[in-house]
């Protein structure tokens, strides 16, 4: 067994056989699907918040309860994961959090109301807190050619942002036409389709979650049932990785924290900042802030594609491209300086062209760290089987956190309360740039 415990090399198990291509390209496009549907759901609020502001004539505060609403949700799924795929293995979460989707997301539909959307969005929220980290315990799992593992968490982690985008567009072309309520049935419904008609028929077996073997501080890997489970060594090699543990744990979670709230914040800090500027543009004429005149509309969605979409894209390329060529500490420097630089926009003008640009590159810094951050994050090889889930469960955790309270400054406070706040959180990664030394 080597030192990586690559248990998939037994000639019994031949890595090209076509059963296990087969699987490999069948759980692919599960979990892109999943991770595009979790991306639609996350984005959604900048989306179509301020529609929904103006239909049901919302108050600000309660404007900003649905903006945050799917964020609470999460926040705490992502602190009660671990429990939940140590009891229960990642399949069984996994697909209850897609069928409790659909079914979350035709209430709010058929509702209308401002109670039951808030509710449904912070359920909807605790579902895609799970999804977020049993998809990728699920990838890992499951991946048979574990040599395709870091083009896999890049294709993952690059199809979330392909959902951020989707519903933009989605949006430029429908949200006018048929209303909030119905959009919402043609956003993440069909993305969670596939996924579980998939997971019921090619991944019946169950996950090796509730499998391991409590109390002897030995765990398995069950991968695929032809697979025997294979005991882990507790050796030097282990306690060596339980050192790692922490170390890539608690500097994984601190950043992505930090990324996430600067980030994160842009789902609706760009659309509250374009709102602003149509404001700006009439002159005064226009001073509620509910007033449907001064919505972001039309082509202006396209800007929120190309930015949660384009601009992360390229971030997320260039994170893959860099992984194992750069040292991670360059990576957030960069970012930090470059965050930074483009929130001090923020203090100076509103101009969309500015803003536009300004959210670009803090987007494509973001797409670097984030992708860097999800290879980590799922690595089987860097963790003891137990302290994958625990690692995982944590740092998503700490995402949520992020994604939350930059949602929150956005939704309560100013934009220039959010800018300063996001300048620190900017000023987090470039100082972790020095003082955190990553082991590859």
């Amino acid at each position: 067994m080597s030192s990586k415990m690559d248990i998939r090399t037994d000639e019994k198990t031949p890595l090209t056989t076509r059963k296990h291509i087969f699987k490999d390209i069948i759980l692919t496009i599960t979990t892109i699907l999943i991770c595009m549907a979790e991306g639609v759901e996350l984005y959604l609020p900048g989306v179509i918040s301020q529609d929904i502001s103006c239909t049901l004539e919302l108050s600000h505060t309660q404007t900003g309860l649905v903006e945050c609403s799917i964020y609470m949700g999460s926040t705490v799924a992502g602190f009660t994961c671990n429990s939940i795929v140590r009891h229960f293995g990642c399949r069984l979460p996994l697909l209850a959090s897609c069928y409790l989707s659909i079914f979350s997301t035709l209430i709010s539909v058929f509702s209308g109301n401002f109670a039951a959307l808030v509710a449904t969005r912070i359920f909807i929220g605790l579902c895609v807190g799970v999804n977020l980290t049993t998809n990728g315990l699920f990838m890992s799992e499951r991946l048979i050619n574990t040599n395709l593992y870091e083009w896999m968490a890049f294709i993952t982690s690059a199809s979330f942002c392909v959902g951020a985008g989707w519903v933009a567009l989605l949006a430029h072309l429908f949200l006018e036409r048929v209303g909030w309520k119905y959009f919402l049935l043609i956003t993440s419904i069909p993305l969670f389709i596939p996924p579980i008609l998939i997971i019921h028929t090619v991944f019946s077996e169950p996950c090796a979650g509730p499998s391991t073997a409590a109390g002897n501080g030995i765990d398995t890997i069950t991968t695929d049932s032809e697979i025997d489970k294979v005991p882990k060594r507790k050796d030097g090699s282990f306690l060596k990785s339980m050192a790692t543990f922490s170390k890539l744990t608690y500097f994984a979670a601190v950043l992505s924290l930090a990324a996430e709230l600067h980030a994160g914040s842009t789902v609706i800090f760009l659309p509250h900042l374009i709102k602003k500027y149509n404001t700006l543009q009439t002159l005064g004429n226009t001073t509620s802030k509910n007033s449907c005149s001064t919505n972001i509309h039309g082509s202006q969605f396209l800007i929120l594609a190309g930015v949660n979409f384009g601009a992360v894209m390229l971030g997320k390329i260039t994170g893959y491209l860099l992984y194992t060529k750069v040292p991670f500490k360059y990576s957030l420097f960069i970012a930090g300086v470059f965050s930074a630089t483009s929130y001090s926009v923020f203090l100076v003008t509103y101009k969309i062209e500015w803003v536009s640009m300004a959210f670009s590159i803090i987007k494509f810094v973001f797409g670097i760290c984030s992708c860097q951050l999800r290879l980590l994050r799922h690595n089987a090889a860097l963790f003891h089987e137990g302290e994958l889930v625990r690692s995982c469960s944590f740092i998503t955790a700490a995402i949520q956190v992020g994604l939350f309270m930059g949602t929150l400054l956005t939704s309560f406070t100013t934009p220039l309360v959010t800018t300063t706040v996001c300048l620190v959180a900017s000023f987090t990664e470039f100082i972790l740039g020095f003082v955190m030394k990553l082991e590859k």
